[in-house]
């Protein structure tokens, strides 16, 4: 039976574990990378997470980006990040098992 690990994601049970999109089963990567780099992101400006926000610079020195992961099969939104842009993306979910 699948781990699950977040309400869109799970980790495949067996021998050689993988990271998977819940609501279609596709698989993602391996359980030990970073899945967010094997997904559809979309990158806009923090005023897409909070229209109030529309300028970060007043607030930090650098850009700051709102992105959204998507499943690359079913386009299910998997997670959303704010991040300075250029950044890799955070690493939320890390396996050890």
């Amino acid at each position: 039976m699948p781990i699950h690990i977040s309400e869109y994601l799970q980790i495949t049970d067996g021998e050689s574990r993988y990271i998977q999109c819940r609501k279609c089963n596709t698989t993602i990567c391996t359980a030990d990378k970073n899945y967010k780099r094997f997904v559809i992101m979309k990158e806009d400006s923090i005023a897409a997470a909070n229209p109030d926000n529309y300028d970060s610079r007043q607030y930090v020195d650098h850009d700051v980006v709102f992105r959204r992961y998507y499943c690359p099969s079913c386009a299910t939104q998997l997670e959303t990040e704010v991040n300075l842009k250029g950044e890799e993306p955070v690493w939320d979910i890390r396996i050890s098992i």
